[in-house]
């Protein structure tokens, strides 16, 4: 009305009937105890409160354009810093792959990788400090969504050097001296579940959380390790270390995707979430991830 200066005009631009438009306008200046419009055989024309709500009014809308460009934008190309925790074990098979593709089809999100064992990770999504987080084993809670991702065996890890079968029982990898991470440490926890459950036992030489060093103490022959394909295929596949299935039983564990309620709706997080569940699946599908089993529906 204010740039048609006609109140029979406005109505036709804005395919109302004058009427209703003029009941609008009552009610706008009723609500704010101010008169907004002088009315005169030529027309209509802001006054002074008027003027100024007028101008307050265009900027707000101003805004809303903006904000709904930008929406848009993110829409079709999100950015942002998204941060993922992960297991030391999980993290060296799936960092490199999971980067080349964001680099590729995402290049506005900045992927941040955080390795963490998976107790930790609730204590970090409720802090706030990661995003998404791949964890094994954890119990459901309903302070944050889980996605199941796959389950991985757990396998006998010897030197190189030292022959053997392909495969082994529990018993027989009782016997056998063992290099492995502490008891907080998920790999652990399911180890020692299983030997529990046969009444088996076996002599530990050293505990060691760091991936790399305990690998290392591995292939000098220091003694035995279990852990998943993901965190020895490295030195696997150059020949420093013999990876053997265990049999009667197999052990496995699962991985989960997390995250809380909140970060689930950010456009770059989905994102992020859809290229992990890409590589995972690639990776056990192609059977590079050797002993994993896809469990996403």
């Amino acid at each position: 009305m204010v740039d048609l200066g006609n109140m029979t005009r406005a109505a036709s631009e804005l395919h109302v009937a004058q009427p209703a438009l003029s009941q609008q306008l009552a009610n706008l200046e009723a609500g704010l105890g101010v008169k907004l419009l002088d009315r005169s055989l030529k027309g209509v024309s802001p006054t002074h409160a008027g003027s100024l709500f007028y101008k307050h009014a265009k900027a707000i809308l101003r805004k809303v354009d903006e904000s709904q460009l930008a929406m848009r934008a993110e829409s079709e190309s999100p950015s942002g810093q998204i941060t993922v925790a992960m297991p030391s074990s999980s993290a060296r098979l799936i960092t490199i792959p999971l980067i080349r593709l964001l680099v590729v089809d995402y290049p506005a999100i900045q992927l941040k990788l955080v390795e963490a064992p998976s107790a930790g990770i609730p204590a970090l999504l409720s802090r706030g400090e990661v995003d998404i987080a791949i964890a094994a084993d954890l119990a459901p809670t309903r302070l944050f969504k889980f996605q199941p991702l796959l389950s991985e065996e757990l396998f006998a890890v010897f030197p190189a050097a030292q022959h053997g079968a392909s495969s082994m029982t529990l018993t027989e990898l009782s016997r056998f001296p063992l290099i492995l991470p502490s008891q907080f440490n998920g790999i652990r926890s399911r180890l020692d579940a299983v030997f529990a459950k046969r009444k088996l036992t076996y002599k530990l030489v050293a505990e060691i959380n760091v991936t790399s060093l305990l690998a290392l103490a591995v292939r000098e022959g220091l003694g035995a390790s279990v852990l998943p394909w993901s965190a020895v295929h490295e030195y696997a596949q150059a020949g420093q270390l013999r990876v053997v299935t265990i049999t009667r039983p197999s052990i496995k564990r699962n991985l989960q995707l997390c995250m809380t309620e909140d970060v689930s709706s950010s456009a770059a997080a989905a994102l992020v979430l859809l290229a992990i569940k890409q590589v995972c699946g690639e990776l056990t599908r192609s059977g590079e991830w050797r002993g994993s089993r896809w469990e996403m529906h």
